[in-house]
């Protein structure tokens, strides 16, 4: 039996011990990462289909797109450190899909209109460092409690880190946002939310191409003909996950910077290393 099979299965078999005492023990929202029936730029990316990722957050001020993140639960917003700004109205859109139209509509059906959220609290993580991206994490609560519909729904997280050798065999990822969609970095980033298959590369690629020490609580990842760009960053990067006999979508990475250009790789921030650390923040300051 090869070694990445027998790794997988080991994987797969932690995710059963986890369960014995029910999914909440693995995921930190219960009711996470499915797509409802209901509802049914990246470089060199695809127009996402309506509805398909309703945890995306189209995070602006009142006058400008500033980053993408992903809703974990009915209070807060998970995204990149660098994404917050000190003193910057922040808003959070949920349930976005093309930024030019008050509702989306593909085939006759319709997604109810976006909602907005004020953000009340920021949250860097605390060894966040500027120059090297290090612990590239942070989170926003929202100033009221969200209600799930068919196209706003929390993604799952991982937030025990025994979790870490499921997502350490991922071989690709789907990533998803409104960044860049040319490696012309004078154009504008994407009005539909995009998505992409971004790849795992392996760690000494990132290390050389950037010439920096590649750290432990990064992903280094990118295609040939496609990469992560300016405006993606915060977005998650995650694979739907078979647990429990249901699969769920489970993020495992998130944007965090990438070559000049938009070329070659980029960095993603390992999620499941910072899961102790997102639950805290969530149990210490969600109402």
């Amino acid at each position: 039996m090869p070694c990445l099979e027998m790794k997988t299965i080991i994987a797969y078999l932690a995710l059963f011990v986890l369960g014995v005492h029910g999914s909440s023990s693995v995921f930190l929202e219960e009711n996470c990462g499915v797509v409802p029936r209901l509802s049914y730029k990246i470089i060199n990316g695809t127009p996402a289909r309506l509805g398909r990722y309703p945890w995306m957050a189209f995070l602006h001020t009142p006058t400008y797109f500033l980053c993408a993140g992903s809703l974990i639960n009915q209070w807060f917003v998970l995204t990149s450190a660098h994404c917050i700004e000190d003193d910057v109205e922040l808003i959070a859109r949920l349930g976005e899909n093309n930024r030019d139209n008050d509702i989306d509509c593909e085939n006759n059906r319709c997604l109810e209109a976006t909602q907005e959220y004020n953000v009340d609290m920021l949250f860097k993580h605390r060894l966040y460092d500027p120059k090297d991206f290090s612990n590239d994490i942070g989170m926003l609560r929202l100033e009221r409690r969200v209600e799930y519909t068919y196209h706003i729904q929390p993604i799952c997280i991982f937030h025990h880190r025994r979790m870490q050798l499921v997502v350490d065999q991922i071989t690709w990822f789907k990533a998803t946002g409104w960044g860049l969609t040319s490696t012309d970095l004078n154009t504008k980033s994407s009005r539909v939310l995009m998505e992409l298959n971004l790849y795992r590369r392996p760690r000494n690629d990132c290390a050389r191409i950037f010439k920096q020490n590649f750290l432990s609580g990064q992903i280094c990842a990118g295609n040939d003909d496609g990469n992560l760009c300016r405006g993606d960053s915060g977005g998650p990067q995650g694979r739907y996950v078979l647990i429990f006999g249901m699969k769920r979508f489970v993020q495992m990475g998130i944007a965090s910077f990438t070559y000049e250009n938009c070329s070659k790789v980029s960095i993603l921030t390992d999620v499941v290393r910072y899961g102790r650390w997102i639950k805290k923040v969530v149990d210490w300051y969600g109402r």
